[in-house]
């Protein structure tokens, strides 16, 4: 069950959703208008000149062009193009709209309305379709329907309703209030509908998102879904890889049985929990074992923010430090909950260099992957702590970091032992490394009957 402000959340992401979708409506529908009024502009001559033969087919098409084909291209780039929010854009929207439709009105229309009320019966199908088009294809939420209805009514509407009720004519008067109204409140309703439509297409959306992102990630749902292609061009960058091993599990998972599944299921959650929280993405999970890497996948919302690359994986460096120093730390408390009698212990290696990021794989399965000698150091880092657990720090949670990674400023107290007695297997380079350990107290251990019992 999804609580309540999950619930609050997803509404609220609905809405957003539908607002964007009608500000992308509007601003394709003003590229409609421009060419319609364009048109309007070239056919309405003759019409025209019925009422008032000294107007000429210049001194119908330049006013006309001027003051609403190009004011509605420009608005359809400002639509396009403009980073505001989706709901000021409606709001502009909506105000230049009528805007505009009050000027044009000048333009021969309502001055020719005033000798000849007729004139109306002539436009008013054209209105009428406008508004049709504003109501049922743009389809405004709830948020916005009032300037929808207020726009259109009092600078279209009732200036023509006052411009007939000057002329005399009650009845085109009544009529043109008759089909007014009826346009309007018909509108409204095909809106909510069509409102309530985009609002459940915007849920199975959003539902479609979030199963699709909790096997594909954060990175490559937005990709995939959001059309954001920049994460899956393949790159060469800096980064830090982290890789992490739960200790003895084994051990663990044959003498607690049930237990342990219980154990690992919140201990997968907490690694999700932090990867998140310190922009990590988790890379592969085989068994009981993570590959997580940081600065690589968001490489470019990092570069935008922070061009200088030092500074950056300074940045980066604290964001890994920090997911280290709070994993090992929740490690206790995760033990207490399930009331083990010891504390869950984990290894892991850190490296930092250059990495290849892209997709990998053929046509029927590929994958967004990271490769390059920082995985395969990391991985052994995380291999070269599982001996230093046993020599040196037999009751912690440890992390080895490369002599790279360690070269910018932690956040948690790191202590630089030799590797040359003990080498790192194919690393035999590495003269030293950096460790960050977290000691637990020293339990009791149970026998393996009493650890059988207590499961």
């Amino acid at each position: 069950m999804k609580s309540q402000q999950e619930l609050s959340s997803i509404d609220q992401q609905i809405r957003d959703l539908c607002i964007q979708g009608a500000a992308k409506r509007a601003g394709t529908s003003t590229y409609i208008l421009a060419l319609v009024f364009s048109m309007y502009s070239t056919i309405s001559t003759d019409f025209l000149q019925r009422y008032n033969p000294s107007i000429t087919f210049w001194s119908n098409f330049w006013p006309r062009v001027v003051f609403c084909t190009t004011p509605f291209l420009f608005l359809a780039l400002y639509m396009r193009h403009s980073q505001a929010s989706a709901k000021f854009k409606l709001i502009l929207w909506i105000a230049s709209f009528s805007v505009i439709f009050h000027v044009v009105g000048w333009i021969h229309i309502w001055p020719m309305m005033m000798r000849h009320p007729e004139v109306v019966l002539f436009v008013d199908p054209a209105n009428t379709f406008l508004y049709a088009m504003l109501y049922t294809i743009i389809a405004p939420p709830r948020s916005v329907l009032p300037y929808f209805i207020l726009g259109p009514l009092f600078t279209n509407i009732l200036p023509q309703l006052f411009i007939l009720q000057r002329a005399g004519d009650h009845l085109i008067f009544n009529t043109l209030v008759t089909s007014s109204s009826s346009v309007i409140f018909t509108g409204i309703l095909i809106s909510q509908f069509a409102d309530k439509f985009h609002q459940e297409f915007a849920r199975l959306q959003i539902e479609k998102e979030a199963l699709a992102s909790r096997f594909l990630g954060p990175v490559l749902t937005q990709a995939i879904f959001k059309k954001e292609a920049n994460p899956l061009q393949s790159i060469r960058c800096r980064g830090f890889v982290l890789s992490i091993d739960i200790r003895d599990s084994t051990n663990y998972q044959n003498q607690l049985g049930a237990r342990w599944i219980e154990w690992y299921d919140d201990y997968l959650a907490l690694v999700d929990e932090m990867a998140n929280k310190c922009d990590g993405y988790i890379q592969k999970t085989i068994g009981d074992a993570h590959v997580i890497n940081f600065g690589i996948m968001n490489y470019e919302k990092l570069c935008e923010s922070c061009p200088d690359e030092n500074q950056r994986l300074a940045l980066v460096a604290n964001s890994v430090f920090s997911f280290v120093r709070e994993l090992f730390d929740r490690l206790e408390d995760l033990s207490k909950k399930h009331d083990f009698p010891e504390v869950i212990r984990v290894g892991a290696g850190l490296d930092k260099g250059w990495v290849y990021r892209g997709v990998k794989g053929g046509t029927n399965h590929a994958e967004l992957d990271v490769n390059g000698d920082t995985v395969n150091c990391s991985n052994r880092l995380e291999e070269y702590s599982k001996a230093l657990l046993k020599r040196q720090f037999p009751n912690s949670s440890i992390l080895v970091a490369s002599p790279f990674a360690s070269d910018y400023p932690a956040p948690v107290p790191l202590e630089h032992i030799s590797a040359t007695e003990l080498v790192v297997r194919n690393y035999q380079k590495i003269r030293w490394v950096s460790v960050y350990r977290r000691e637990y107290a020293k339990t009791q251990p149970q026998t393996d009957s009493e650890m059988k019992k207590a499961s």
